[in-house]
């Protein structure tokens, strides 16, 4: 009886260290396939922020670029008034002779000579040719105003994103260092088949009033399907443009059509495609 109860006791002991083991072998697979994915993890995070450091560099260069571009406009808009400033003072000029000529000819009461008459036409030529001037020179300056507004609507849309961009860097999640190696206690992450259920990381950016702000199980609906994010911080007019530049790109047109029918620069399209496809890739 005592030799069946030795005997029972060691196959339950055997049993208990056979199970222990086991169940170690498989925590510990567990744990370093978990490991393995927050590193891949932390190297695609890694990457979406080199891309978005690219980005907002090559906006600050072409906001650079507009400026100086605005700035030549306005030298060129302030000759332009100069010129056009002259252009008036001889027309008064001419204004002023041709009635001293008409009083001095009802005065003298004299029939017309002939290059009086000339004086005249010439005189009206004159007239005629600086109003036309004044004419396409105000129409130009219009011109200049009208660019003028879309440089200054293109550079603050430049200055939102390039702002969000540098928001989104620095609001990195710490989820990456609340892991600790295999002899300290295990991290309260969870488990691989519930990161699966997740949503994925994404940029966080004041909405906008028009945008009210989407719940956790909205954003894992847009992110499963590939639908287009919310665009925060721009106006009705600037959102609208950059939807009709997306339906045009899915619907195949070639980025020189859509430049030549938004009336933009293939710059400003590419970089609405790129900064789109950067944030359905998160």
């Amino acid at each position: 009886m005592m030799w069946t109860a030795i005997q029972l006791l060691t196959c339950v002991t055997i049993v208990l260290a056979v199970v222990f083991l086991v169940g170690k072998r498989i925590g510990q697979r567990r744990f370093i396939k978990m490991q393995e994915e927050m590193k891949a993890l932390e190297k695609a995070f890694n990457q979406l922020l080199e891309q978005m450091e690219l980005v907002s560099g090559h906006n600050l260069q072409v906001l650079d670029n507009k400026t100086q571009e605005l700035r030549e406009l306005l030298n060129v808009a302030d000759k332009k008034c100069l010129y056009a400033t002259d252009l008036m003072k001889e027309v008064d000029d001419m204004k002023r002779r041709l009635q001293n000529q008409n009083r001095t000819a009802d005065v003298s009461a004299s029939p017309p000579a002939v290059s009086e008459l000339k004086l005249r036409r010439e005189l009206q030529d004159q007239m005629d040719a600086a109003n036309g001037r004044m004419e396409s020179i105000d129409s130009h300056i219009r011109k200049l105003e009208q660019e003028q507004e879309e440089l200054f609507q293109q550079i603050l849309s430049l200055k939102k994103s390039s702002l969000a961009i540098e928001r989104a860097m620095q609001d990195r999640p710490a989820t990456f260092d609340s892991c600790h190696p295999a002899g300290e206690p295990a991290c309260a992450a969870p488990l691989a088949d519930d990161i699966a259920d997740q949503p994925a990381p994404r940029v966080e950016v004041p909405p906008a009033p028009e945008n009210p702000t989407l719940d956790s199980s909205a954003v894992i609906t847009r992110i499963r399907h590939r639908e287009r994010p919310a665009i925060a911080n721009l106006d009705p007019l600037q959102a609208e443009i950059i939807h009709q530049v997306l339906d045009l790109c899915d619907q195949g047109v070639s980025i020189p059509q859509i430049a030549r029918q938004m009336k933009m620069s293939k710059t400003e399209i590419e970089l609405m495609i790129k900064f789109y496809d950067m944030r359905k890739a998160v």
